[in-house]
Order: C-alpha cells, then sequence, then structure tokens
C-alpha cells in the first residue's frame, strides 16, 4: 500500500501507537508462553496509570508487581516523558518565534508547560526541605545583624494586631475595597467566583463594620486556607502566572496589606525612595 502523510493531529497518537507496540514486544519477550494475552493488557494498564501519575507528579508504585515489569514501565513512561517535554518545549519555541501555530497546540502547550513548571516547582521545594536552607550561618547572622541595626535606627516599634477599634479602619478598608474592585471596571462576563467576590465587595462597602470584624477574626482563628489555583496568562514570549485565590481570603489579604503598608510607613520601616509612601500625596493623571 502507499504510505500516507500524517497530518498532525495523528503525529501523538502514532507515537503512542509505537510506544504500545514496543511495550508489547517487550512483554512478550519476558512472558511465558501459556500466560500472554490476558497479562499484556493489564500491564498496558499499568503502563497508562503510571503515565497519568508521572503527569500528575504522583508516585506510582503498584505493590507486589514483578520488578522487571515495572522497571520495563518506568523505562517506557520515562521514553515517553522525554519525548513529552522536548515536544512541549519544540512548540514553544515555535510560537516565540511567531511561526504560524495552531491554536489549539498553543492551548495544549500552555498547559503542558503549566504541568511542568508545578512539577519543577515541587521538585525545588522537595530539595530545599532536603539539602536547604542553601544560605550559611555567616550570611543569615549578617542578614539578622544588618535588619535589627537598621530598626533600631528608625527607632521601630512593633506594628500590633490590627486592633478592634482602630481609628482608620474604615479608610484602610474602603481602600483595599477599591483596589480590588479595578480588576472589575472593564468586565462585563464574570465567572461563579468572580461574583462571588463582587459580591463580597459590595457587601463590605454596605456594612463596613462587619467586614471588618469578620477580617479580624479570621486573622485570628482561621488556620486551615482553601487552596490557591495557578494559571499561566500566555503571552507567547513568556507566561505570567495568575494566582487565583478564594474571594474570602482575598478581602481578608487585601485589608491586611493595606493596614502592614500605612503601619510600617508611619513608623518609617521603609526608606524614603520607596515609593509610593504616605509622605506625599499621590500622583494623579492631568485628565482626572
Amino acid at each position: 500500500g502507499v504510505a500516507k502523510t500524517v497530518t498532525k493531529q495523528r503525529v501523538e497518537s502514532h507515537f503512542d501507537l509505537e510506544l504500545r507496540a514496543a511495550v508489547m514486544h517487550d512483554i512478550l519477550d519476558m512472558m511465558p508462553e501459556g500466560i500472554k494475552q490476558n497479562k499484556a493488557r493489564v500491564i498496558l494498564q499499568h503502563l497508562s496509570e503510571a503515565w497519568r501519575c508521572w503527569k500528575a507528579n504522583i508516585p506510582w508504585k503498584v505493590p507486589g508487581l514483578p520488578t522487571p515489569v515495572e522497571n520495563m514501565i518506568l523505562r517506557y513512561v520515562k521514553a515517553k516523558a522525554d519525548w513529552w517535554t522536548n515536544s512541549a518545549h519544540y512548540n514553544r519555541e515555535r510560537v516565540r518565534r511567531g511561526a504560524t501555530v495552531d491554536k489549539t497546540v498553543c492551548k495544549k502547550n500552555l498547559g503542558r508547560l503549566t504541568r511542568l513548571y508545578l512539577k519543577a516547582e515541587q521538585e525545588r521545594q522537595h530539595n530545599y526541605l532536603k539539602d536547604g536552607p542553601y544560605i550559611s550561618a555567616e550570611e543569615a547572622v549578617a542578614v539578622y545583624t544588618t535588619t535589627v541595626h537598621w530598626l533600631e535606627s528608625r527607632r521601630f516599634s512593633p506594628i500590633p494586631f490590627p486592633p478592634l477599634s482602630y481609628k482608620h479602619d474604615t479608610k484602610l478598608l474602603i481602600l483595599a475595597l477599591e483596589r480590588l474592585k479595578e480588576a472589575y471596571s472593564v468586565k462585563n462576563r464574570l465567572n461563579q467566583s468572580q461574583r462571588e467576590e463582587l459580591a463580597l465587595i459590595e457587601q463590605a462597602y454596605d456594612n463596613p463594620h462587619e467586614a471588618l470584624s469578620r477580617i479580624k477574626r479570621h486573622m485570628l482563628t482561621q488556620r486551615a486556607f482553601k487552596e490557591v489555583g495557578i494559571e499561566f496568562m500566555d503571552l507567547y514570549s513568556h507566561l505570567v502566572p495568575v494566582y487565583d485565590i478564594e474571594p474570602l481570603e482575598k478581602v481578608t489579604d487585601a485589608y491586611l496589606d493595606q493596614y502592614l503598608w500605612y503601619e510600617a510607613d508611619k513608623r518609617r520601616l521603609f526608606p524614603n525612595w520607596i515609593k509610593p509612601s504616605d509622605t506625599e500625596p499621590p500622583p494623579l493623571l492631568t485628565y482626572k
């Protein structure tokens, strides 16, 4: 028959089929005659499970799996992982160069790079726990003494927990809410959590005292936090991580940020060249 060219949609499945064929071949080589057929299917299921575990960065271990079979599976997962990573980087290079790239390829590539980033990040954190911290005792002491001298020279007094009746509370809260609301000035289509966040912001505007007492209660008592989502915004030359944070926690964070910034600035924690600061009026657009 005539060999047809492989369309780009089929390239990946071709690689997969070849990989499967190679695995089957290896299995049949390893197994004694009588038990081939049903075992091969089980091993292929293990293989796809191991691959999914690699992508999700979950350790894969099947108790009672014969060592040679396990080694073979690991070898194939490694081969597939290398190919997967290489093709991800190759496609990203094409995107960066500005070659014509299919939209779905772009989307898939973004997903792949996100997975690779999360794998690398977990690896880094794991290594830090294992070998870290990478700072020597002398450096640590130097950092510490510099900080202490700086705080002493400023006559810095520690920032207390935001008191229950704090005179600038509502002003700080309004500033924090304005910053959160800025993100929504142009958007008209919102998803569930964004709608929830806007509702929370409006509610906090309407009764700031309730919002403030909730924020302080959370800061004092909350020990378990919702998980943070991460998505990358694709700018084609590079990716920017966007963290997705639970709306309730976001409002608390925004208030805490305003409070700490204001208090630290009042106590002259930052040198004068740190801007924006409260010592001078904020710049305004001439068009305002």
